[in-house]
């Protein structure tokens, strides 16, 4: 048996591979652990698998059910949202057999809304804010008189 390790960075998996000389009968055998994730809503997850045999059969599944169309060694979701939350796994069947990942679970985070912490008026006239929240670009309106406003 060789040694086998997880995916890489932001992309999980369960890594398996059927016993045996490269020609021989035998299902798919699971050896390594999936790796759940947490990202932020709007991010793009990936889940994948790696085994070894002939004419192997993917299955992805979430929350236990089948994912339409989810039937290649990796599963992407593209901005997820706290909906996609749950639990993932993949069935790898061949003629001789079946192995069920462990489930990985998917953790989604909503971003922090911006919000002003402080406001100062500076000696030269000059306002500066101190916000804190999620990265992102915000507008920031003025006044002179509460009627018209411009960025």
């Amino acid at each position: 048996m060789r040694a086998l390790t997880r995916s890489g960075h932001q992309r999980g998996g369960r890594r398996l591979e059927r016993p045996g000389p490269s020609c021989g009968a035998g299902p798919a055998r699971d050896y390594d652990a999936t790796v759940s994730q947490a990202v932020a809503a709007g991010a793009t997850v990936t889940f994948s698998v790696g085994a070894t045999g002939s004419a192997l059969s993917y299955q992805w599944r979430f929350n236990g059910s089948p994912i339409s169309g989810a039937t290649g060694s990796a599963y992407t979701r593209t901005n997820a949202q706290t909906q996609d939350a749950g639990s993932y796994s993949v069935v790898v069947s061949n003629v001789a057999g079946a192995a069920t990942s462990a489930d990985a679970v998917l953790t989604v985070t909503q971003p922090t809304p911006a919000k002003i912490d402080s406001i100062t008026l500076a000696s030269d006239g000059q306002i500066q804010l101190h916000v804190t929240g999620a990265p992102g670009h915000y507008a920031v309106q003025i006044s002179p008189n509460l009627l018209d406003w411009r960025n």
